[in-house]
């Protein structure tokens, strides 16, 4: 309609801009939902790298002796194979050192040493699971856990599980009983015999014995104990 005749039809002037009004809110909207809809997709892709972590182990150093061998129900006794510089630890896999033996597995940040005449094993993962879970079942291994948001990492012994986001401790696993030294951050441990859990910190050590219902004790770590929490250089594997 011509501009000159809009004055005759005030009626239809109004329904144009109405119109236009509309068409504008509606333009503005669809701008609004399409970047709440990016948004959400970098979000949900941030998270998914987040959360997305392989779960198999590169061995980075190796030192005297050291093998793996697959495990698992399904498995057939598997012989056992020397571990080597670059091979990759996966789940549902038993790791063994010698009495000389030394190994420094990393996963992203995280970082296992496994000490002389130990014995760790990595159970299998579900692909939906949050949780990292190593076995301690002999011997001692040192952590260092990187924090991730929504990422739990277990290490479970024979008569404790420890639960950690973001730290550095040790664990280490005779007949007798087991005991988690911690170095940095804040680990969780709980005695798998009677269910106690208790909160450890640097310079704090909690154990629990092999005997029936025992709870967790805890102690803080003389100086020079605490100073040997410290991980081992990559030097010392």
């Amino acid at each position: 309609m011509p501009l000159s005749h809009i004055g005759l039809y005030p009626g239809r002037a109004r329904t144009f801009r109405a119109i236009r009004q509309l068409r504008t809110q509606i333009a503005i909207i669809s701008i609004g939902v399409i970047v709440l809809f990016a948004g959400l997709l970098l979000s949900t892709q941030a998270r998914a790298q987040q959360l997305t972590v392989s779960p198999a182990w590169t061995v980075v150093q190796v030192s005297g002796e050291a093998r793996v061998r697959p495990t698992g129900q399904d498995q057939p006794q598997i012989p056992w194979q020397t571990l080597t510089p670059g091979a990759q630890v996966s789940v549902a896999s038993e790791t063994e050192t010698g009495p000389n033996g030394l190994v420094r597995l990393t996963r992203g940040e995280d970082v296992i040493r496994i000490m002389p005449a130990s014995r760790l094993a990595i159970p299998p993962r579900p692909a939906a699971s949050i949780f990292t879970r190593i076995r301690v079942l002999l011997g001692k291994a040192f952590f260092d856990v990187d924090k991730r948001a929504g990422e739990e990492f277990e290490v479970q012994t024979p008569y404790l599980a420890a639960i950690v986001k973001g730290t550095s401790f040790s664990v280490s696993v005779t007949g007798e009983r087991s005991r988690v030294n911690v170095a940095e951050g804040l680990v969780g441990v709980t005695a798998l015999g009677n269910g106690q859990s208790v909160n450890i910190g640097p310079g704090q050590s909690a154990r629990v014995t092999s005997q029936p219902n025992a709870g967790v004790s805890t102690e803080t770590l003389a100086p020079v104990s605490y100073t040997h929490l410290t991980l081992p250089t990559n030097r010392e594997v």
